[in-house]
């Protein structure tokens, strides 16, 4: 019976895994996007970034000319992070599904709850909100009532620290001396993400201006967002606002439309909606600066069968270990919230 188990997982782990990721909308946009990165072995993911600027000064006749170095390069080091999902059964499950049309609806049944298990974890995890942080608080490594808990792995929200009044209250995440990215803490203006107020009331007037301002602030005419997620409300005022300026592009030439997603376009970019944004907000990603690390060796790999203490059951794990890294969160924004 463990056979039959580990077998079936193993034969079916690269279909499962492909559809555990393109079930979810901003998992399969950022699959389409290239962000899933491997890393074999390793405690910690590291990542040089620069992270200061190089200050200029304007000089007249007589004026001594600026000197000293300016420390613009640091290391951010995130940890890995393990999902889970067990797989259990009784001795009374083997004994009773003894047959081999018995045992292959056994396997399938308790594999097929074990994936959808998965499916559900994983939409949650890359929009999962942080809760309120203590001051002075590493969300990458502190377990702390009320945030993060440290077993968790980032979500994209925790690319948007940086402004006091993100998730729309001035005591989420803290403020910027109180947060921790990497394990840097978010005291830079310049390497923060990007916020705008919504006008909150009437959307269906004032979304389109407001994201093209958000746009524009992320990009500062240089690097633009290439990913807008956002919930079912907005994206629905969008597409108004697309009609009514006759100009709507629904996307049909990528991977996202060909699973069978919703792809509207904004200034030419992937915008896509989830119910896992459960309030009217609308988050902005430059997908060039994100990276879903993964190891390979550990990624929805099942382990051996084991029986639970004193019990005559039996359990084995699937397990994915990961996390989500930003080198740059100042490429990314978000708006919010509308009433």
């Amino acid at each position: 019976m463990d056979d039959a188990f580990t077998n079936t997982w193993s034969k079916i782990q690269a279909e499962a895994t492909d559809n555990i990721l393109d079930s979810n909308v901003v998992t399969a946009a950022l699959r389409a996007k290239g962000c899933f990165k491997t890393q074999i072995g390793g405690e910690d993911i590291n990542r040089t970034i620069r992270y200061g600027q190089k200050t200029t000064k304007n000089v007249k006749k007589g004026d001594t000319l600026g000197s000293g170095e300016t420390e613009l390069k640091t290391q951010a080091t995130w940890q890995y992070k393990t999902i889970s999902a067990h797989v259990q059964r009784s001795f009374q499950d083997d004994r009773a599904n003894t047959g081999e049309f018995q045992i292959k609806s056994l396997v399938d049944d308790k594999i097929g709850a074990a994936k959808d298990a998965l499916d559900t974890e994983i939409e949650t995890t890359f929009l999962r909100l942080p809760a309120t942080a203590s001051t002075n608080a590493d969300i990458n490594s502190t377990e702390t009532t009320n945030m993060r808990m440290d077993r968790d792995p980032n979500s994209l929200w925790n690319m948007m620290p940086g402004n006091n009044t993100i998730q729309g209250a001035a005591a989420d995440f803290g403020d910027s001396e109180s947060f921790k990215l990497g394990g840097i803490t978010l005291d830079n203006a310049w390497w923060q993400a990007k916020y705008n107020a919504a006008k909150v009331t009437n959307p269906e007037l004032n979304l389109y201006g407001d994201m093209r301002g958000l746009y524009n602030k992320i990009s500062n005419n240089l690097k633009h967002p290439t990913l807008i997620v956002t919930n079912q409300t907005m994206f629905e005022y969008f597409e108004d606002f697309a009609i009514d300026m006759t100009q709507i592009i629904k996307s049909s030439a990528d991977k996202l439309a060909d699973l069978g997603y919703d792809v509207l376009r904004f200034k030419g970019q992937d915008m896509v909606w989830t119910d896992g944004i459960a309030t009217n907000r609308v988050m902005m990603i430059d997908t060039d600066f994100v990276e879903v690390v993964y190891d390979p060796n550990a990624w929805f790999e099942m382990t051996e069968w084991k029986y639970t203490q004193l019990q005559l059951e039996r359990i084995a794990h699937i397990l994915a270990v990961m996390q989500i890294v930003t080198k740059q969160p100042r490429r990314h924004g978000w708006l919010g919230t509308y009433a």
